[in-house]
């Protein structure tokens, strides 16, 4: 290991959306680090597609094709004003789904409801409001509450599939590695998604500054990131599992899996 460099990280300006083949690419971001041309592809399941769009217009990207696990389930979120009540996550169930609420502002939450749910059964957009409130029309409480007053405007509502999946390492080809989404794309069960993307780019940023050579550096990425983000990922699809069907899996402790990794994630990447 090497005394630390500084790696500065700005916009890539050569890859562009039409660069990329006729779809666009949205959700992925590529950035450039300073010493060398080191692509970074990320942000979204759509992450490894634009790894393997890099590769179909010449770059050097050997990817393998893994594709993501529908688990079954399809979420619908909201963001909502936050009411005093909502002070911390709030969870509620009834047989066909799991309601609740996430506080994430000082007066915004969102409210998320994730249901067994047929892929292939499409939602038109201005639907969305309409199907959401038919499932939450058992609740009373502040899914009740939520449904009546905010459940109103479809293009203000989300729904997506959940799907997983964990990539073994190594993460990179040449000089283009994938972080997030695009290697362990998480369901949102435990709420990590973007915060194991964050410390990907922490984890890598302290790596190429620690290394000398990029395929150095991308291999000690992978291998201080992959245990913890398949820990993750198999957990949420195991509470995915549960929630699905609570009575084949009788014996699936909750509270004690989501304090386990809680725990692991208190500790030091």
């Amino acid at each position: 290991m090497t005394a630390q460099r500084n790696v500065a990280f700005r916009p890539s300006s050569h890859l562009t959306e039409r660069s990329l083949g006729s779809r666009p690419y949205r959700r992925a971001k590529v950035v450039e680090v300073s010493q060398g041309e080191v692509l970074v592809v990320g942000a979204g399941i759509g992450g490894l597609s634009t790894a393997i769009a890099l590769r179909n217009v010449g770059y050097d990207v050997n990817v393998v094709e893994i594709r993501p696990t529908y688990l079954g389930q399809s979420a619908f979120r909201l963001n909502i004003p936050r009411d005093p009540e909502i002070d911390r996550i709030i969870l509620q169930n009834d047989p066909k789904g799991m309601a609740g609420f996430v506080p994430i502002g000082p007066d915004l939450a969102y409210i998320f409801y994730n249901t067994t749910w047929d892929k292939d059964v499409r939602l038109d957009r201005n639907d969305l409001a309409e199907v959401l409130r038919e499932h939450l029309a058992p609740f009373g409480g502040p899914a009740g509450r939520v449904r009546d007053k905010y459940v109103d405007d479809p293009s203000r509502i989300m729904f997506h599939p959940e799907e997983w999946l964990i990539a073994p390492p190594p993460w990179h080809s040449g000089r283009i590695v994938l972080i997030g989404d695009a290697v362990h794309a998480v369901t949102p069960h435990l709420g990590q998604g973007a915060a194991q993307a964050i410390e990907d780019g922490v984890v890598l940023a302290e790596c190429l500054a620690y290394h000398d050579g990029h395929e150095e550096a991308f291999r000690a990425y992978a291998e201080r990131r992959y245990e913890r983000c398949r820990l993750i990922v198999e957990s949420s699809v195991r509470i995915g599992e549960w929630e699905m069907d609570p009575a084949g899996n009788g014996d699936f402790d909750h509270a004690g899996l989501t304090q386990h990794v809680l725990e692991a994630m208190v500790q030091p990447i």
